[in-house]
């Protein structure tokens, strides 16, 4: 199933904005939504309207892993899940990697929901950015996870001049999502150790968004 072109232009975008090193996951809504990148660039390319923005999308390259250029896509079946441990241990390896790498591991939504809230928190934590094959779905209930979790840490005053202080440094709230690297390196030095705790408070909450989200979708299960 080819996913909405709206969606795949916004991935693509936010994909050309990305420079290495960077390591993200892709957070796939179902099985029967998963997101075959290489037909999604092809399809965003012969919708293309004009040479400059074929060109510009062409400039989002697959590469197989172990490449030094373009992305390198782990793309995370539904068996592998069964052995946590070492999923784990490959994300450590490729964050502990600083190369110019461009990293993309694609994860089963539901699935991996399944693993529990320690593991889900421990598995995208690794990440710089975490997006969703609904892309903008998953962006608003990821803003919302963040709203939630500094205002239950930071109180309605604390978590304002949070944001305040993050417009200042270039992140403005709405842009969280797509500017996650760089919002929690502005947690980190606001607050050093202690943004460890929020981090996973905001993952914590993601968890129970997108829980609640899978709920409602299907309410007879």
């Amino acid at each position: 199933m080819s996913l909405e072109r709206l969606e795949s232009r916004n991935i693509l975008e936010f994909l050309n904005a990305l420079q290495p090193p960077v390591h993200i996951i892709l957070l796939n809504a179902e099985p029967s939504e998963r997101v075959d990148l290489p037909e999604m660039l092809a399809e965003a390319t012969r919708s293309a309207t004009s040479e400059h923005e074929a060109n510009r999308l062409h400039g989002v390259s697959l590469l197989t892993a172990g490449s030094e250029t373009g992305w390198e896509i782990n793309d995370i079946e539904s068996d592998r899940l069964s052995e946590p441990s070492e999923l784990l241990r490959m994300e450590e390896k490729i964050k502990a990697d600083r190369k110019p790498r461009m990293v993309m591991c694609i994860y089963p939504l539901t699935q991996t929901m399944e693993l529990g809230e320690v593991l889900f928190i421990d598995i995208i934590s690794l990440h710089d950015y975490i997006i969703f094959s609904s892309y903008e779905e998953g962006g608003r209930l990821l803003l919302k996870a963040v709203e939630k979790a500094l205002t239950s840490a930071l109180g309605d005053s604390g978590s304002e001049m949070l944001y305040r202080f993050a417009r200042q440094m270039g992140v403005e709230r709405e842009r969280i999502p797509c500017e996650l690297r760089q919002f929690r390196r502005i947690l980190r030095d606001l607050l050093g150790i202690g943004a460890e705790f929020l981090e996973k408070a905001i993952f914590r909450r993601l968890y129970l968004e997108l829980g609640s989200s899978i709920q409602a979708a299907c309410p007879d299960e």
